[in-house]
């Protein structure tokens, strides 16, 4: 994988499956299974980030640059593989955690928390973080009205 596109491609892939591994088992409620591939496909986004320019240049910051915004709400279950959707909210939640990358350690107890909407996923997930992480969890509380 000698060139930018492919070697990007593959570092995408491999940064969203194994965000999937950590999480264990993923997020159980099947109607915020979208904010687990979010997170994923945030995973991938912020792994591109930390290579070389040549190599992340064409494939991800054309993605993030074109994508369509949409209106986030508390009560609006979203679609679990909308890619356009996931991948708008991962540019929202990518300056978060290029600020506070430790906040990564945080993200397999989405796993452990049951939750009927992504407000109370996010206030559990919030209470269960650690006192450094709680603030990033609250800007991320504020992405979604």
């Amino acid at each position: 994988v000698w060139d930018g596109i492919r070697e990007s491609q593959i570092i995408y892939q491999l940064a969203h499956e194994l965000c999937h591994y950590f999480m264990k088992k993923g997020i159980k409620n099947d109607e915020l299974k979208y904010f687990e591939e979010t997170v994923c496909d945030l995973s991938s986004h912020f792994f591109l980030r930390n290579k070389p320019q040549k190599i992340h240049k064409v494939y991800d910051d054309e993605t993030l640059m074109n994508i369509t915004e949409i209106d986030l709400s508390y009560s609006t279950s979203y679609d679990r593989y909308n890619r356009e959707q996931n991948t708008y909210i991962a540019k929202l939640l990518l300056p978060i955690f290029e600020i506070t990358p430790s906040l990564w350690s945080e993200v397999p107890k989405l796993a452990d928390i049951k939750a009927s909407t992504i407000g109370k996923l996010l206030d559990l997930w919030e209470n269960k973080a650690t006192a450094d992480h709680k603030k990033a969890i609250q800007e991320i509380q504020n992405i979604f009205k």
